[in-house]
């Protein structure tokens, strides 16, 4: 079984997974960081015929394009096409927590599922087209099972293994088209500030009038607006993130069940564990048991 690298240092820690270990000719690597503190500015990098997807899950990240600044926030993706430089511009990493995925163009067809090469191309220069069009892609928090799946399979001893890479890249692909097509509302600089409060309180009770009130707009308009942007009603985008978060401590602590819903400001570790079902298909105890 191969093993992902892990690494710590004061500033968070990352998990890398380089398919071509496996598969010499796959031309996939995926990563998954964990800032805790800002860290120093990313310096110039260019992606040798190969573009990179970065999906932010956590907090937020600025990156420098041809002198372009982007702020990318949880729930998008922002992508580079392969030979582009790019960087932070400068900008330190924020406290954040992202996925990377760096695909090669190199056989990059023919490690698809589609039922013929016509297809299989065709993929290719539907996802080069769209990510040249498109920096920013809003995907919300359903491209995060994608990410993990990628990045979790690579210490499977499943048989299928590659099979189960490839199928989610593919669908993580598909769902990036898809969603490029959907116009999106210009971001609305009231959404920023509650984005961020959201991103940093969570784990505690928020109150829907605060936010609205801290938008400066109704309640009423304040969801409309929130769900236009997000994909999601304000109480259904918290409690993803709170999933989100369990899961993590479920994957990286010892914590028990009760002790995450009480981290988590649920009223009970019941109802936590039919909200985490709710969303992951199954409980809290089950999840916990499927990593060991």
């Amino acid at each position: 079984m191969h093993k992902l690298y892990r690494g710590q240092d004061e500033y968070g820690r990352r998990e890398v997974a380089e398919y071509r270990y496996i598969d010499k000719n796959f031309p996939l690597k995926i990563g998954r960081v964990v800032y805790l503190r800002k860290c120093i500015p990313l310096g110039t990098e260019i992606h040798k015929d190969a573009f990179e997807i970065t999906y932010m899950t956590k907090g937020k990240q600025i990156y420098e394009v041809e002198g372009i600044k982007h702020t990318v926030y949880a729930g998008e993706t922002f992508i580079t096409l392969p030979d582009e430089e790019h960087s932070t511009g400068g900008e330190p990493f924020d406290k954040s927590e992202f996925f990377y995925m760096i695909v090669e163009l190199k056989n990059f067809p023919e490690y698809f599922l589609s039922p013929t090469k016509d297809e299989r191309k065709s993929l290719l220069d539907a996802c080069i087209e769209t990510f040249k069009e498109n920096r920013i892609i809003q995907l919300g928090f359903e491209a995060h099972h994608y990410f993990n799946t990628i990045l979790e399979t690579f210490e499977s001893d499943s048989p299928f293994k590659m099979t189960i890479v490839r199928n989610a890249l593919t669908d993580l692909l598909i769902m990036m088209l898809d969603s490029s097509n959907v116009k999106k509302e210009t971001k609305d600089p009231f959404l920023t500030p509650v984005l961020e409060y959201i991103d940093e309180n969570f784990e505690s009770h928020i109150d829907m009038q605060y936010l609205a009130d801290m938008a400066g707009v109704s309640k009423s308009r304040f969801q409309k607006k929130f769900k236009e942007y997000t994909g999601f009603p304000p109480r259904e985008y918290i409690m993803r993130k709170k999933v989100e978060r369990a899961r993590e401590l479920l994957d990286n602590s010892d914590l028990t069940v009760t002790d995450i819903a009480f981290m988590l400001n649920f009223s009970s570790s019941q109802y936590f564990s039919t909200v985490f079902k709710q969303y992951t298909n199954i409980t809290p105890v089950e999840y916990k048991n499927s990593k060991k």
